[in-house]
């Protein structure tokens, strides 16, 4: 099966980094959207993707204002579409 894309909608009230915290956000580092899991880990907000590969990897990015910038929102609903 191979993802086609997916619809979500996101929270955009609550964009603190330490709130989302292993949770699914909607994020734009370097000004790419993107879907992943939020941790934090010492001075940087790690995102995860469900499954890490080399097309998609982890992003760590510094723990300072223009890094907590980058949060969109929180997913709090997801779609998706698969096939065969």
């Amino acid at each position: 099966m191979s993802d086609m894309g997916s619809i979500v909608a996101v929270d955009r009230s609550v964009t603190d980094p330490l709130k989302l915290h292993g949770q699914i956000v909607a994020a734009s580092p370097e000004g790419i959207p993107m879907i992943r899991w939020l941790d934090i880990s010492g001075r940087h907000i790690i995102l995860r993707p469900s499954q890490g590969t080399r097309d998609f990897p982890l992003i760590p990015v510094e723990f300072d204002e223009h890094g907590a910038q980058m949060i969109i929102g929180q997913v709090v609903w997801s779609w998706s579409r698969f096939s065969h």
